[in-house]
């Protein structure tokens, strides 16, 4: 699953589609330094629902299928994962 800051790197390419491919690196970083927090604490909102809605696809899709042991594992796996995850679970972004 993506990581917040590969999904802020994303946000910065979408708002300047101009940059080339070897600037990119340089003006995320200045784009960072220079982000309001307002908006950096929209895009963790996004990127939570982002997570939260994969995590319950996966659930669903896997529950769906549930009727052999093989998809009952995968599914508790699954959930196992989801408590694991440290950044799905808000204790850090």
């Amino acid at each position: 699953m993506q990581t917040f800051e590969q999904f802020l790197a994303e946000k910065h390419v979408e708002q300047n589609p101009h940059l080339l491919d070897d600037m990119i690196p340089d003006d995320f970083n200045a784009w960072l330094e220079r982000i309001d927090v307002d908006e950096l604490i929209k895009y963790g909102d996004e990127y939570a629902k982002l997570k939260d809605k994969k995590w319950k696809d996966k659930i669903i899709t896997l529950l769906a299928k549930s009727e052999t042991t093989d998809n009952a594992k995968q599914i508790r796996h699954l959930i196992k994962e989801l408590y694991e995850d440290k950044t799905f679970m808000g204790d850090s972004l």
